[in-house]
């Protein structure tokens, strides 16, 4: 199965992981011990715990499309916001998420790369589509000098302007050196870099969502020297897939 890059928009402001409303530290919810919780909003989370704890995530979304609609949002539109959104949320997701920190060595690429833009979602047509033809034409198969064939990058680098603009999004496989690049390839050679790691394990694509909507929400100071997604062996199309997301941070 080829990954997906559905609902990945790039985004700094903190968003309450039970309803989705941009959060400003006034917003925080509270622990038993009146300590601010930086991951859901008053409104949903209170003295240690959820306000409604037997709300479902279809219930949710039912109360927040009239809120939505009163800021001048189409209730369709709305209703269809929250559905893409919501399952992303910590409150809501299913697949499990973990993360660590680790160094790695400078790595370099060879494969296929286009130019996008998080925009109106543009880069999720343009991405689905260089994956699909780096599988239906082979073209792992034709880099030489490959370190492991079982595992496909999926890299995001020159970015514009941070997460926002337009950056470049490569698939390609990790080498040993760049001599002999096919035609219609190219090859990048990622920094040395200490890395965010978050390994997301259940259903896919669903689950690769969901990891960069928790990345979102983390405080990582970001260095966008290069962030990549990891597929292997363990992205086998099962309800237990897992995706390792190497995001670089100072």
């Amino acid at each position: 199965k080829l990954p997906h890059k559905e609902g990945e928009y790039y985004m700094k402001q903190k968003y309450c992981q039970s309803c989705g409303m941009p959060m400003s530290e006034e917003l925080y919810g509270t622990e038993a011990d009146n300590k601010k919780n930086k991951e859901y909003c008053i409104y949903c989370y209170e003295n240690g715990g959820f306000k409604q704890p037997d709300l479902t995530m279809e219930q949710m979304i039912e109360a927040c499309v009239p809120f939505m609609a009163q800021k001048g949002m189409k209730e369709s539109e709305a209703r269809s916001l929250m559905q893409s959104c919501l399952p992303n949320l910590k409150r809501w997701r299913k697949s499990k998420i973990t993360y660590k920190v680790v160094k790695k060595d400078e790595i370099k690429l060879v494969g296929k790369e286009i130019r996008t833009t998080n925009e109106d979602g543009k880069c999720k047509v343009v991405i689905e589509k260089l994956w699909r033809e780096f599988s239906q034409q082979k073209l792992e198969d034709k880099i030489p000098n490959k370190i492991n064939d079982n595992e496909i990058l999926g890299l995001y680098t020159d970015y514009e302007n941070k997460e926002f603009g337009h950056y470049s999004y490569m698939v390609g496989l990790k080498v040993s050196d760049l001599n002999n690049i096919p035609d219609g390839m190219i090859c990048r050679v990622i920094p040395a870099s200490k890395y965010y790691v978050v390994t997301v394990k259940g259903k896919m694509p669903e689950g690769i969502g969901e990891a960069w909507g928790y990345i979102w929400n983390t405080d990582i100071e970001r260095t966008y020297t290069g962030d990549f997604e990891l597929y292997d062996e363990r992205y086998d199309g099962s309800e237990n897939s897992e995706v390792d997301i190497y995001v670089a941070v100072k």
